[in-house]
């Protein structure tokens, strides 16, 4: 491909056209963890995203390669409220969707752009996040209203005052999904379930859960700590575990609570004298 700095779709093969659109249908719904500081409203982070679409993508034998393209374009400007020195940074990335069952593949050139004070040292890494999660966010369709959430504070004095309560929050809920993995996380256990993890301090759900996993089970979350202190859904209650299946004990109803005492053969006499000569 060339190095137009423009995003370019070419056409995708059938055999990855078709595991796109089952994928499309499977990935869950990703939850807004994310907060704003100053303005408040919510909106879905990259790492959730980035959790939701790989497990989906990944059944699906489906894979993502992005690729850096020379050079960058920047610009210098000042915040409209508190006239402090910006920075802005667009990169662009070859991002390439790979079916490993047909070989077939798809590169679509998309930009990552980020914003930050101008003596920052991380608007590199903030670029390359922003590319791969608003890539995931428009090819995949994952609702996400704050396309510029990934911005620094600054960059958000000309939003609107309303703004501020754009999003509503979802939490508390109740969630029901196959567990896919209950594992050891701190002072707790990390519970997956539909690509998303869930937190809990309490040992019952997780041995509930651990016995549930690979099948369908029923909890209520809200958002509180996870075990790194970040926000994180966290289990408050145990709706509708299911169990392993068990096999059922194999019982007798002729049995008796005692075995039965074996039969003695009848005493025999010893032979009398007369009987010997």
């Amino acid at each position: 491909m060339n190095n137009d700095k423009h995003i370019i779709v070419p056409p995708i093969p059938q055999e990855l056209a078709l595991k796109l659109a089952l994928i499309l249908g499977e990935i869950p719904e990703v939850p807004r963890l994310g907060v704003h500081e100053q303005q408040g409203y919510r909106y879905p982070r990259a790492s959730d995203i980035n959790a939701a679409t790989r497990q989906v993508l990944s059944k699906h034998h489906v894979f993502l390669l992005w690729q850096p393209l020379p050079g960058f374009e920047w610009r210098e400007f000042m915040s409209n409220s508190k006239q402090t020195a910006m920075r802005e940074l667009t990169l662009w990335f070859d991002l390439t969707l790979v079916d490993a069952d047909s070989n077939k593949s798809v590169t679509i050139r998309w930009p990552g752009v980020a914003a930050d004070l101008i003596t920052s040292d991380k608007l590199v890494a903030k670029a390359q996040t922003n590319a791969v999660k608003t890539f995931l966010v428009t090819q995949f369709q994952i609702p996400d209203d704050t396309s510029d959430s990934d911005r620094t504070a600054e960059t958000e004095d000309n939003r609107k005052t309303g703004a501020r309560q754009q999003q509503q929050p979802n939490w508390p809920k109740q969630v029901r999904g196959i567990v896919t993995e209950v594992d050891a996380k701190g002072d707790g256990w990390m519970v997956t379930v539909k690509g998303i993890h869930y937190f809990t301090k309490v040992k019952s759900f997780a041995d509930q859960l651990r016995a549930a996993r690979g099948r369908e089970a029923e909890f209520s979350a809200e958002i509180g700590k996870g075990p790194d202190g970040e926000r994180c859904p966290v289990i408050t209650k145990i709706l509708s575990p299911v169990p392993p299946n068990l096999p059922a004990p194999q019982t007798n109803s002729h049995a008796t609570s005692t075995p039965p005492t074996a039969a003695k053969p009848p005493a025999v006499s010893p032979p009398k004298k007369e009987e010997l000569s």
